[in-house]
């Protein structure tokens, strides 16, 4: 048996730890009524989509056939508490693709969040991590989202596409386009098109396992796309746009890139959106 001012530190020690795990846990669960409510607000209704190696979940409204359909990817969420400790849920504190999706006046809306996020985890960490650190940008969550993007055109019988990714979910989006052939326009809002330039501009690790959009010139130089970068944005800063443009060569009436010139990466988007898709949608 333990001297008894080492058991009252153990108690203490265990008191803190359980203290830590009922934050977390309330942190959690009001980034999720965040979301919830953000969306009612937009009557977009939730849903959980299965695709094969993930259940993600969706925020939609459909109302026109003959419309295209807006599909917004939300971006890395809070995917690490400090640079090298990996939060334990990447479900974000501050959903800025829900924000731009429940601002856009457009009658056909689908969001979709990455893996896990507004899920209570389950399982194992390490296997789980992967896909919102390493893995954020593999082939099986392009898969999978792009699944889903199909399973809801196909349900609501709609035929035309425009893609809309936040930071990584502007990675996600251009990944998807090259493996789609119904995507109208591609769109960015403060997207990582080029993550391997952004790994080495940050001086972190390669993102072992995933994909990057510059790595597929062919198909995407032909697709017409709007990227807009902050001016003020030191995460994904202009620079990793302009090198997805050099290694990319699109076709130049089909590509522009739009500085905002007040904007960081995750301030001032929401602000104007819905007048930004009346110009440029």
């Amino acid at each position: 048996m333990l001297p008894v001012k080492y058991s009252k530190y153990l108690f203490i020690a265990a008191s803190a730890c359980a203290l830590l795990i009922c934050v977390s846990c309330a942190s959690l669960n009001n980034r999720i009524k965040q979301a919830d409510a953000i969306a009612q607000k937009a009557s977009l209704q939730k849903n959980a989509a299965a695709g094969k190696n993930f259940s993600l979940i969706t925020f939609q409204r459909i109302s026109d056939g003959k419309k295209p359909l807006h599909v917004y990817i939300e971006g890395d969420g809070k995917a690490y508490i400090k640079r090298t400790m990996v939060s334990s849920n990447p479900t974000p504190g501050n959903p800025l693709g829900l924000k731009l999706a429940s601002s856009d006046p457009s009658p056909n809306i689908l969001y979709i969040a990455r893996p896990y996020q507004y899920y209570e985890s389950a399982g194992s960490f390490e296997d789980q991590s992967k896909y919102w650190t390493t893995r954020r940008y593999s082939d099986e969550v392009v898969s999978d989202i792009n699944e889903i993007i199909s399973q809801v055109k196909g349900k609501n019988n709609l035929r035309d596409i425009i893609l809309i990714g936040y930071s990584g979910g502007g990675a996600l989006a251009a990944l998807i386009a090259t493996r789609r052939d119904d995507v109208i326009l591609l769109v960015t809002v403060a997207g990582n098109l080029d993550t391997d330039f952004h790994t080495k501009l940050h001086n972190v690790s390669p993102l072992e396992g995933s994909l990057n959009p510059a790595d597929f010139p062919d198909k995407l130089k032909k697709i017409k796309q709007v990227h807009f970068v902050g001016g003020r944005d030191t995460v994904v800063p202009p620079s990793v746009a302009e090198s997805y443009r050099e290694k990319i060569s699109p076709t130049p009436e089909n590509f522009s890139i739009i500085e905002i010139k007040g904007n960081t990466h995750s301030k001032g988007w929401d602000k104007n959106w819905r007048d930004t898709v009346n110009k440029y949608f």
